[in-house]
């Protein structure tokens, strides 16, 4: 007895469409890239002002990300206060490494 094929292609999810269209191509295709990649457009204006050389721009940056990077690193370590020095190790890290980030994900991530 010969054995049927296996199962059909894996089942692609519906495209969920935005939900609006602004009507400008540009906009709609930066909505779709940012939705797509995870990265979103203020991670990518915020990286462009930091590798111009805007440091207020990297500040931003560790301000809204700060907070998540601690809390990632204090479930990894168990300890409030090491995660707090290796969250400040991981953001000179970041700053010197900014220009290869990718925008495939979010910033926040990328840094955690």
């Amino acid at each position: 007895m010969m054995a049927g094929p296996g199962p059909g292609p894996a089942r692609q999810p519906a495209r969920v469409p935005p939900p609006h269209r602004t009507g400008d191509a540009d906009t709609d295709r930066a909505w779709d890239a940012d939705h797509r990649s995870g990265a979103t457009t203020d991670d990518r204006q915020l990286v462009d002002a930091v590798l111009g050389g805007d440091r207020d721009a990297f500040r931003r940056i560790v301000e809204r990300e700060g907070s998540s990077v601690v809390s990632a690193c204090t479930r990894v370590l168990g300890d409030r206060g090491e995660a707090e020095d290796i969250s400040q190790e991981a953001f000179v890290i970041a700053y010197r490494s900014l220009g290869t980030w990718r925008a495939d994900g979010p910033l926040g991530a990328w840094i955690a």
